[in-house]
């Protein structure tokens, strides 16, 4: 078994490393970006956002390494909550995080579409006040406004890291792009919406 993960790591081009009595494991970071197809062995450093349920992981990967690991606090959650506080707010309306995960997956936009928007949804929800069911439409713009903050928050976050690394590296992330993976990948619009903004290219694997 242990040759065998040796043989694994070697083939891939990422390190091993000794947890105890011998044993060994790949980084779990690296083992998520391989299992994700990414090619850690590439000679050209790339960026990976794992946008997680309860956590993101920001990371640098060049020739099977990690060059750089930061983690943020806007999540896949974020986004479901802001949904919730959004209906709660404009319309008096109480929902839980299953529906605004079909909302997200539905509707979600971060970016302003012009060819084939998602259409206008009605969410069922109850009023907080009579606790009686309501329904509300709802347009893509209007979760794109209230995903606004956090979005622009989190380009930030990525545009402080890349401004971080050396200028070889942040050379070949302008290159390479940003690769996106996680729970957030239902999230349309994300990846263009922050290749628009920091001039990256950046994709939803």
């Amino acid at each position: 078994m242990i040759q065998a993960l040796k043989d694994f790591a070697n083939h891939v081009g990422c390190s091993i490393t000794v947890i105890s009595h011998g044993k060994l494991a790949l980084n779990k970071y690296m083992a998520s970006a391989i299992k994700n197809g990414l090619n850690v062995r590439s000679d050209c450093a790339f960026m990976v956002v794992n946008m997680g349920y309860h956590i993101t992981d920001i990371l640098v990967i060049k020739s099977g390494s990690i060059l750089s690991h930061h983690s943020m606090s806007i999540t896949y959650e974020t986004f479901l909550q802001n949904v919730i506080v959004y209906l709660k707010q404009q319309h008096n309306v109480r929902i839980d995080e299953s529906i605004a995960k079909r909302i997200l997956d539905a509707m979600c936009s971060a970016h302003p579409m012009q060819k084939n928007p998602p259409v206008r949804c009605v969410v069922v929800g109850l009023n907080k006040s009579t606790s009686l069911p309501m329904r509300i439409p709802l347009s893509y713009e209007d979760i794109a406004n209230c995903l606004y903050s956090d979005i622009e928050k989190f380009g930030c976050i990525l545009t402080r890291i890349i401004d971080s690394m050396t200028a070889n590296v942040k050379a070949d992330i302008y290159e390479s792009g940003i690769q996106f993976t996680g729970d957030g990948t239902s999230l349309r619009g994300m990846a263009q919406h922050f290749e628009d903004a920091i001039n990256i290219p950046c994709y939803w694997v």
